[in-house]
């Protein structure tokens, strides 16, 4: 896989809230639905079972993707080992910019900004410390959060 990566590749890197999350909170230890979108109608239309976005389709995360000739994107938390030189999800429906925004029930843009560390580390070991720095400086970064930071915000002053 590393070497058939093109010369000029550049990853896709998502950070944010519901309106790009892709499944991460499938795999977060929560009960609280609201965080949740791994049950019907979400992603009936286009995947035809509930793919964990809070989108009954593909979101603009998925566009963007498509529209780069990447494939879609994992999210981060998905328990299988994918390599990331395409990119990956790391939002977090419900999450904010903030890190009290649904503070244990979310990952906070703060961790998810850790995550990307983590992959960078991962590129390091099998790249090799130019290249890894390289892919990640040339990579796109897509991100919208912040909305949710509003709403806990005001429901928590109750």
């Amino acid at each position: 896989m590393v070497n058939c990566l093109p010369k000029n590749h550049a990853a896709l890197f998502i950070f944010g809230d519901s309106l790009f999350d892709n499944g991460n909170n499938n795999y977060l230890n929560t009960s609280a639905l609201d965080f949740n979108a791994n049950y019907p109608p979400y992603g009936e239309t286009f995947f035809k079972y509930p793919s964990g976005r809070f989108s009954d389709g593909r979101m603009i995360p998925d566009l963007v993707a498509e529209h780069a000739n990447l494939p879609l994107l994992p999210p981060y938390l998905h328990p299988g080992h994918p390599e990331y030189f395409y990119g990956v999800n790391f939002a977090s429906g419900g999450a904010g910019a903030l890190r009290e925004t649904a503070l244990g029930s979310v990952v906070d843009l703060k961790t998810q900004v850790s995550f990307l560390k983590n992959v960078k580390n991962i590129f390091k070991q099998k790249l090799g410390d130019a290249e890894a720095e390289e892919l990640v400086s040339k990579s796109v970064y897509l991100i919208s959060i912040g909305g949710n930071d509003y709403g806990d915000g005001f429901a928590s002053s109750g």
